[in-house]
């Protein structure tokens, strides 16, 4: 496990499916979990409401994230990964050795 090239592979990653290092965070993040609601992420990924808001956007947009339940009566919208983000975090974690 070499978690000292955790920055330099993340930010290689980022670059080459052309997201931002917040966006690739949420995938991170959002990858471990079935669906995921923006309040959870907000919790615990840093970043500030507006950059979660754009990131969200354009996950969605870019189909890294469907939304699986839209929000309605006092209910949070629920997010899920898509095929594209799982393979994108698999590459990530072969790159680190952690399988």
């Amino acid at each position: 496990m070499k978690l000292g090239l955790y920055r330099k592979v993340m930010i290689n990653l980022s670059k080459k499916h052309e997201i931002t290092r917040t966006e690739f965070e949420i995938l991170l993040f959002a990858v471990e979990s079935d669906v995921i609601k923006r309040g959870v992420i907000l919790e615990n990924v840093p970043c500030s409401e507006d950059s979660l808001s754009d990131a969200l956007r354009y996950l969605k947009n870019n189909n890294y994230l469907k939304v699986v339940r839209e929000r309605a009566h006092k209910r949070a919208r629920l997010y899920s990964t898509t095929r594209k983000a799982k393979l994108m975090i698999t590459e990530f974690y072969k790159q680190l050795n952690i399988n």
